[in-house]
């Protein structure tokens, strides 16, 4: 009876720490992967924080987001992975890669962090 007691104890503690998607980053990723394949970059540096857009440009969110879908192509898929730190990380599949979205998200609601990682290219 211990057993099963102690065992249901660490069962439940685990379950309770386990890593869950936010709904914010739910909500940013979602628009982030159609407007990403959309070419519709303004609406992604709409998703940026106002510190964010300080520092990167509506400009260079379309030359860094535009090379990225040259090379990369649409945004297939995109799964949530684990969170490290504040920051959510997602698995991503391209059409020519795989890798990862990382994306921050202030009390407020909008990104401060929103990249790219490539893991592997798909073989064709």
């Amino acid at each position: 009876m211990k057993k099963a007691f102690l065992i249901l104890a660490l069962i439940s503690f685990s379950l309770g720490f386990s890593q869950t998607e936010k709904s914010a980053n739910k909500k940013i990723i979602k628009t982030f992967q159609t407007a990403y394949n959309l070419s519709d970059y303004e609406t992604v540096f709409s998703l940026f924080s106002d510190d964010k857009k300080e520092t990167f440009s509506l400009e260079n969110t379309k030359i860094y987001f535009e090379r990225m879908h040259k090379t990369r192509g649409n945004l297939l898929s995109l799964t949530f992975d684990r969170e490290e730190e504040g920051v959510h990380i997602y698995k991503a599949i391209f059409k020519n890669e795989e890798g990862e979205v990382i994306v921050k998200v202030n009390n407020k609601n909008k990104a401060t962090q929103l990249d790219i990682r490539t893991t592997v290219a798909v073989k064709k």
